[in-house]
This record gives C-alpha cells, sequence and structure tokens, in this order.
C-alpha cells in the first residue's frame, strides 16, 4: 500500500501505549512516545475508533486505532514501517497536532492500502510534535510493530 510519500514495507506498532504517555489528547488518547530507533510491538485490538477520515486523502476505516508521538530535537528524515501479524489490513498515518491532540486533517503521510505491511516517509521539523495512527480496516483490530528510523 502506498501513501503520501511512502511504500509499502513490514514494521508494527503498540496499541494505547503505556510508556511515555501524554495528557489532554481526547481523538488520539494515552499515545506512546516514540524516537529514533524506537522499535514497538502492539496491537489495535479493543482500542477506539476516533478517528473516521484522515485529511491526505479523506478515507476513513471503520476499525480501532492506536496512538503513538514523535518529536525531534532536530530536523529529521524519519521513515516509520508498520507490520501486522497475520492477514489483517492496517494502515499508517503520521498527522500534526492541534492543541495538545492530533489533528487528522493536518496529514504528513498516510499508507493506506490491502495489505498488512506499510513505510512511511516524512521530514520532521525539530520541536514539532507529530502523531503516528495505526488504524485497522477490520473492527476486530490486529497485532503489529512498529519501527522509527531517522536520518
Amino acid at each position: 500500500a502506498q501513501g503520501s510519500g511512502g511504500s509499502s514495507v513490514a514494521s508494527t506498532s503498540a496499541a494505547q501505549g503505556t510508556g511515555g504517555m501524554m495528557g489532554g489528547s481526547t481523538t488520539c488518547p494515552n499515545p506512546t512516545v516514540l524516537t529514533c530507533g524506537s522499535m514497538v510491538t502492539g496491537t489495535t485490538i479493543g482500542g477506539p475508533k476516533n478517528i473516521a477520515a484522515v485529511g491526505c486523502n479523506g478515507v476513513g476505516v471503520p476499525g480501532p486505532e492506536a496512538y503513538y508521538t514523535f518529536t525531534s530535537a532536530s530536523n529529521k528524515n524519519v521513515t516509520v514501517t508498520l507490520a501486522g501479524v497475520g492477514n489483517q489490513d492496517l494502515d499508517l498515518a503520521i498527522v500534526g497536532e492541534k492543541n495538545g491532540d492530533c489533528d487528522p486533517k493536518d496529514c504528513y503521510a498516510w499508507g493506506w492500502g490491502s495489505t498488512n505491511m506499510e513505510q512511511e516517509q516524512f521530514k520532521a521539523a525539530s520541536n514539532v510534535t507529530y502523531y503516528i495512527i495505526v488504524e485497522s480496516s477490520f473492527t476486530i483490530g490486529a497485532d503489529f510493530s512498529l519501527t522509527v528510523s531517522c536520518i
């Protein structure tokens, strides 16, 4: 599946993160903080279904979501790789922040396709927070791994 500036590749992520959570978010609650070199596993099973559509293409999917944040101290080229476990279709979005919450209309990259593997790239500005959203295309959700690499 290919999105805005991305290509299909494998990787995964964690739902409803447990480490490094930020408060105040209602659209993307309890995101896990990721940094360059992060490799996490997670699930969207049982996750919230808060995002109807992402601004890159306006397409929404009905399944549960998992939320992460990424902030770099300097300008970086960032690659986020998502790999689902099994045959579930997972999608990946990188969106901006507004008032301490994710802003799905402020889309930096979006991988939407019919596979369980996505890879998206974006240019992170220094000290700007980006939200990484893993979304299931099906209502039951899926397990996955997520990797962040920076240049």
